[in-house]
Formats: C-alpha cells, structure tokens, sequence
C-alpha cells in the first residue's frame, strides 16, 4: 500500500473514531433528557389522575374541570390503574399479570414513586395517601415522541459521520499527495540515476525541513558512490590495460616460438602449456571484464529495437562456423499467431548475444555434443526462450549456486570452464528487466528458460 493511503486511511480512521466518540456521547445526552422528560411526564399523569380520583371533594368544581381537563390530554398509549394498598399490602387484583412489577410497585411505598419499563410501554408508581385510603397510582404510556426523535438523530447522526468520513478521506488525500509530492520528485529523479548518470543530484530546495535534509544526505551519499565508483572503474581500465599488454605479448611470443622447427619435444610442450594458460587467463580476464562492465553499467541509451529470434539466430550461425559438428535446433511455438511485432524487445544487441552464447556453448560442451533444441515462444507481454540439453545435468546441491561467479559443479570440473559464464549471462537478463530459471535432472539434461519483456510500444 501507498504511503498516502496509509495517511490518508490513519488520518480518516483517526476522525471517524472521534466523531463516532462524540456522536454516540450526544445520542447518549439526548437519549437521557428524553427518558427524564418522558418520566416527568409519566410522574405528572400519575399525580393528576390521583387528584381527578381522590380529591374530588378537597377541590372547587373550577378547579377540578381544569384538573379534569388536563387528566384528558393523555400519552400515547395511556393506561391508569388504582391499586389499594394497606400498610405494606397491596391488592394487585384486576392487574394484567404481564405489567406487574413488584419490587418497583412495593417500592413506591418507601420511595414514593418509581419508574420501571416493560417492552416498549414506561411505567410509573405512585404512592398517594389520602383521607379515604392509601392508593397506589399505576400509569403506563409509551413514549412514541421520544422514540421518534432518537431513531431521527440515529439517522441523521450516521448519515452526518458517513458524508463527514467522505469528506475527511477526500481532504486527507489531498494533504497526502501535497506532503508526499516532494518525495515523489525524490522518487522520479532517483529513478533516473544510474552508473551511467551518477553526476545527477536531488534538488535540496532552501528549507531546513526533513526533505531537505534528506535530500542533501542522498546528494552527501551519491558523491560518495560516485568517487567510488569511478575509481573503480578507472583501475579495471588501467588493470585491463596492463594485464592485456603482457598477456599479449606472452601469446604472441609462445605462438611465435612453436612456429620453430628447431624446438625439442620438451620445450615445445612447455611453450604449448605457456600458451594454453596465457589464452586460458586471457579469456578469464575478458569474462571477469565483461561481468564488471555489466554490473556497473546502466547503458539503457545503448539499448535499441531488436527481434530476439534473429538474435539467436546469429548466435547459432556463430557457433556453427566455430564448430560445424555442434548441433542447434532452432524451433518457433504457435507459429501461426506470429507476426511482425512478434519477439521485438529493447535491449542491448551485444549482450544478449554474450548471454546466449554462454547458455547454448554450456549445453553443447556439457552434452558431449548432443543436439540441443532453442524454443522460442511468443507471449502477451514478454517472449520466452527455453534451451534443452541432454547433457549431465546438474546436481541438486549446486541448482542454488550456479549463477554465483567461479562456482563450479563438482561433476563439471573435469570440463574446461572458469565458473564466470552464468553470472555473466544472469546479469545481463537482469539488466534486461527479464528473468532466467535452470531446472536439471542427473544424467538426463538440463533447461534453462529465459524470459524478457517485450517492447511496450510493439
């Protein structure tokens, strides 16, 4: 996940949690003040229907109508009882069983008045002595108002924390992408350096704020890789110079002397042994340069339009030239959906024709000459190349290792190699943004499947 979208979500979150805190303590206020003036109320009835009963001869007949009057604008759902109570014994008689409840109604003697609820009715007991008895008033409404006005704010508080989340993510988005534009600069400008380009740097801006200081420790951090690199760079050249000269000049004067007649056999074949092992450091010295230059380099200005087949092609007419007994085939899958645009990639011709010249030169060497069958297949999105041989197979302990540079099988060391041509070629499909895969049983053979991406403008 993006880091705006971890801002965006930790920010929104963070909101939501407070307003949703916020709108349940309001809903929990209102829900109160409600049920306390729906109490008052119920307190109220249960008082005046206690004097419309029992103090009818205590009040003026004006008074009473306007008590009277007032008994009549009932709750919904009203229902007045009178219980008669004697001392603490209460006549529940003539009670519906289903609204009883007795430690709230007995505790009105004592308390005066309570309040209990039952479903969805409210209850209220009050205890009002009179000179013609002690009664216990009974009142039950349903508060239909109130449950109303809270099923209202439920709505409206959960549609206001729903549109104030939208709002929020939407906002908090913004000021991510804003905070996080800088870094995105950052980004973009680092994407373009490469060992090709290290003299590009970050842009420091003139704040003193965390990406500016991250910049500048980047530019610090680059210098350095910089300096590093060239000079190393420079002593592979000077090295190569230096190494090649020599090199040359052994070659050139061991080949010279077996050119003699006058040579006797032990100094013949000690010329001969000079001369394999000068071509043999020779052609170390290319490979370790070749696996230099191609870790160090970043030449995609050199890489162009090419067709991978034709490629191949060129590597397999190279290699027959070399030796006409060594055998290649060469074989297209799904011939008939190819095109034009069929096998086009970018890269860099040279290379890749390095890469596949180690891969094909190992399964004819490791063969004994077998015939060994390149398969070309034409994908969506990437060509896939598979080279089988039927040589002697890797063991299953070096499977891991055989792209690590002079790492040798134990069962290819009988055979001339330095160790160095597969990390070569791995570096150069990597390079290609590409991928490449061995599997190997013993003594059957080995396949190796290469797989580059297509040109996305093809």
């Amino acid at each position: 996940m993006k880091i705006k979208y971890k801002i965006a979500g930790i920010f929104s979150l963070t909101s939501f949690l407070i307003i949703g805190f916020i709108g349940g303590f309001l809903y929990f206020l209102f829900a109160n003040n409600i049920e306390k003036q729906f109490k008052e109320r119920l307190l109220e009835r249960a008082i005046i229907a206690a004097e419309v009963l029992l103090e009818k001869d205590n009040f003026s007949p004006v008074k009473y109508e306007r008590v009277k009057a007032r008994f009549l604008q009932t709750l919904p759902e009203e229902k007045v009882f009178y219980i008669e109570t004697n001392g603490s014994t209460i006549n529940y008689s003539g009670l519906p069983p289903q609204i009883i409840d007795t430690s709230s109604i007995e505790g009105s003697l004592t308390q005066k008045y309570e309040f209990y609820k039952i479903g969805d009715l409210d209850f209220c007991s009050l205890y009002y002595e009179d000179n013609e008895g002690d009664f216990i008033i009974l009142i039950s409404a349903k508060n239909t108002e109130g449950i109303a006005e809270l099923n209202f704010l439920q709505k409206a508080l959960f549609f206001i924390i729903f549109i104030s989340l939208l709002i929020i993510a939407g906002v908090s988005l913004v000021f991510a992408n804003q905070i996080l534009k800088p870094i995105n600069r950052m980004i973009i400008k680092v994407e373009e350096i490469s060992g090709s380009n290290l003299q590009l740097r970050l842009n420091e801006g003139k704040g003193k704020d965390e990406i500016s200081r991250l910049a500048k420790n980047f530019n610090r951090m680059l210098s350095r890789i910089e300096s590093s690199f060239f000079t190393q760079k420079n002593f592979i050249q000077n090295a190569s110079h230096e190494l090649r000269t020599p090199l040359t000049v052994i070659l050139g004067e061991a080949e010279f002397a077996l050119k003699s007649s006058d040579l006797s056999p032990d100094d013949r074949l000690a010329f001969q042994k000079i001369y394999q092992q000068a071509d043999h450091l020779r052609e170390m010295l290319n490979s370790l340069l070749h696996l230099s230059e191609i870790k160090n380099s970043g030449a995609s200005s050199e890489y162009k339009l090419l067709r991978i087949d034709e490629v191949i092609q060129k590597t397999v007419i190279k290699i027959n030239e070399t030796l006409p007994s060594r055998v290649i085939h060469l074989e297209y899958k799904n011939i008939e959906d190819l095109n034009e645009n069929s096998f086009v990639i970018t890269g860099n011709e040279l290379w890749l024709e390095i890469a596949f010249t180690n891969i094909l030169d190992n399964a004819l060497k490791y063969s004994n000459n077998k015939p060994v069958k390149v398969f070309l297949e034409d994908k969506l999105s990437s060509v896939c190349i598979n080279v089988e041989d039927q040589g002697i197979g890797i063991q299953p302990q070096d499977l891991s290792k055989i792209f690590s540079p002079f790492h040798r099988g134990n069962n290819a060391k009988t055979r001339k190699g330095y160790g160095i041509g597969l990390a070569l070629t791995e570096n150069i499909i990597k390079i290609h943004k590409g991928f490449i895969h061995v599997t190997s049983i013993m003594k059957k053979g080995s396949n190796v499947i290469i797989e580059l991406p297509k040109d996305s403008k093809t």
